[in-house]
């Protein structure tokens, strides 16, 4: 068993004989081997990783430049060390919860390969002579509004929505909150339940959230809220889209990458996207919300079933 002893303290590498080639091999100098004929090494292993075990570590950690930690001190340690029958029962049982969280990653991972292709598959609609299905650019089915640029507060009237709110799978993050009061400079800024808004800059360009929320919130200065024709085109329908490769293949192409990127307004309207009638999207809409749920709602989906289980873990 292998300890990083600068850099990554705390993680513990498990190698069983097959990761050891039959060859001499070296050890980084950056890291602790652990051996014991005394006791069960996957049994350790568990130790190890378990949160008393990792508060020691933390404690003779130097946190200093780069975190580092020596093997006389590692050799202080005290680790709880039952009867060998019982060390086997103990990895047995963990190893049981470890394979099932494996699984479970990999159901999820399945899941949104899933969700990806049918996405995809359903939203690649080639427009057609009957006109059932067009092509359209965002400049000619929306309009573009700056957000508001304020000073943030822990505390006020309405949430400040700032681009690191979203997250990777469009949804709004409900860590750092903060807060702004609203005036009569401000109240327009103000977001209805079912809006868009964009990230315009930096490494989050581009990324979309549909607001699903009944909270006051004000949207920032580095987002750009979508207000779609919705005679044409729903919300729901877009914002799906905005998670695709059909998305994204034009996003990246159309972002300015000098310095920082910017995804202006100039941008996003070359945005084209197939549009076919209200119906259809209805129809989309609804199977591809029930395979978000099960990919990213943490209070129902997959992922909520993966985080109790490492929870039991």
């Amino acid at each position: 068993m292998i300890l990083p002893n600068i850099g990554n303290c705390g993680e513990v590498y498990y190698l069983t004989p097959e990761d050891l080639p039959y060859k001499r091999c070296s050890l980084a100098t950056n890291a602790i081997l652990v051996r014991s004929e005394k006791v069960n090494m996957k049994y350790l292993k568990h130790v190890f990783l378990a949160n008393d075990f990792q508060l020691q570590l933390k404690k003779i950690t130097s946190p200093a430049g780069q975190t580092k930690f020596n093997k006389t001190d590692l050799k202080k340690l005290r680790v709880p060390i039952p009867p060998l029958e019982i060390q086997e029962e103990i990895v047995r049982i963990l190893d049981k919860f470890g394979k099932l969280e494996a699984e479970l990653e990999a159901e999820l991972e399945a899941r949104q390969s899933q969700y990806e292709f049918w996405r995809g598959k359903l939203l690649d609609n080639v427009p057609n002579k009957t006109n059932q299905i067009k092509k359209c650019k965002l400049e000619d089915i929306a309009k573009f509004t700056y957000g508001f640029t304020d000073t943030a507060l822990d505390n006020g009237d309405a949430r400040y929505i700032r681009i690191t709110d979203i997250s990777e799978t469009g949804y709004l993050l409900n860590n750092d909150i903060k807060y702004l009061n609203i005036s009569s400079e401000n109240e327009k800024y103000l977001l209805k339940k079912g809006d868009l808004v964009v990230a315009r800059t930096g490494a989050s360009y581009g990324k979309t959230l549909y607001f699903d929320d009944d909270n006051p919130s004000i949207y920032a200065s580095y987002l750009i809220k979508i207000d779609l024709d919705n005679s044409v085109i729903l919300n729901r329908y877009y914002w799906h889209f905005s998670k695709s490769y059909l998305y994204w293949n034009q996003a990246n192409n159309l972002v300015s990458k000098a310095g920082q990127p910017q995804f202006n307004s100039n941008a996003i309207k070359k945005i084209e996207i197939s549009v076919p009638p209200l119906k259809i999207q209805n129809k989309i809409v609804e199977v591809l919300d029930k395979f978000d749920i099960i990919c990213n709602d943490f209070g129902i989906g997959l992922p909520v079933e993966k985080e109790l289980r490492q929870k039991q873990y």
